[in-house]
């Protein structure tokens, strides 16, 4: 099977499943080699298990109906699709839980949020599915911001600072965003029906290296007519991190949960973080993201 190799999450990938939206590259030595292959039913030695997963020290295992993962030392993921399985759905369970499971075994923070660059810094917005972040990073996008990632802002402390990796620049939009989000969202990428999703691939110049991290915002829904940012503190910073974790039901498993609170704790230290609130529907975008734009240089 034909391979290409792709730099996500500040790693090289060899990989047999095609990624659009990763940056391509040629002759750099893999980190992750991602295969089709035989998955096992059950994990030896597990440690932690829940819902379609177990996992221990070395492996995390998915067995989802459409297919199995295994995602294995931090260096190889092998996906057992089930027969008639389109190939949209593989990418989207391995784009979520398998590097989700990857991010975690490597020591890299996986926050469930979208990351846009300020040029030489970024700035992430995290929040539960469904309340937004999407719609907010295609405005962002159409204002001229590059898009490192949608789903997930990839974080390592390096030298000294906290940094965001490049990811996928990839936006699921819901079928029915077109109702919900006014006509800026007129031109959406394809629709992927197995999803119920339109994908939208950004087509932008993407840095190669992290940037540091500014701020982390926090979405919520207020129920009130207009939007207001209010600067988190204290325990409130730990628990919003805690809450918007990727993937955290792997971490006990991993024994990992310890190095995560010190992690998380570390973060809520020392990067500002704000939250912001969100009307109901119909969310005026535009006005959130001038909001967060003033934010940006204060």
């Amino acid at each position: 099977m034909v391979c290409s190799r792709y730099r996500v999450y500040g790693l090289i990938l060899e990989s047999e499943l095609v990624c659009p939206g990763f940056a391509t590259v040629s002759e750099a030595k893999p980190d992750v080699f991602v295969k089709m292959g035989d998955v096992p039913d059950e994990l030896e030695n597990v440690k932690a298990s829940g819902f379609k997963f177990q996992a221990n020290p070395d492996h995390v295992l998915t067995k989802g109906r459409r297919a199995r993962m295994l995602v294995s030392k931090g260096s190889q993921i092998t996906i057992q699709p089930s027969e008639g399985t389109h190939e949209d759905v593989i990418r989207s369970l391995f784009m979520a839980w398998g590097l989700g499971a990857l991010l975690h075994q490597r020591n890299i923070f996986p926050l469930h949020g979208s990351v846009i660059s300020l040029g030489n810094e970024c700035v992430a917005f995290c929040a539960p599915s469904g309340t937004g972040k999407s719609s907010l990073s295609a405005l962002f996008v159409k204002r001229g911001y590059t898009l490192l990632d949608d789903n997930i802002a990839a974080i390592r402390f390096i030298d000294g600072v906290y940094k965001v990796y490049p990811g996928a620049p990839v936006i699921k939009f819901p079928h029915d965003v077109l109702k919900k989000s006014g006509d800026f969202f007129s031109s959406l990428g394809t629709f992927q029906p197995f999803l119920d999703k339109y994908v939208v691939v950004v087509s932008q110049n993407c840095p190669e290296s992290p940037l540091p991290l500014k701020k982390i915002y926090v979405l919520t829904r207020s129920g009130q007519p207009g939007s207001a940012l209010s600067p988190l503190s204290g325990a409130s910073r730990f628990e919003s991190l805690m809450k918007n974790t990727f993937c955290p039901q792997f971490l006990r498993g991993m024994n990992k949960l310890s190095q995560h609170f010190r992690t998380v704790r570390s973060l809520a230290n020392q990067l500002p973080m704000v939250g912001v609130q969100l009307p109901d529907w119909p969310t005026s975008y535009t006005e959130v993201a001038d909001v967060l734009e003033r934010d940006f240089v204060a």
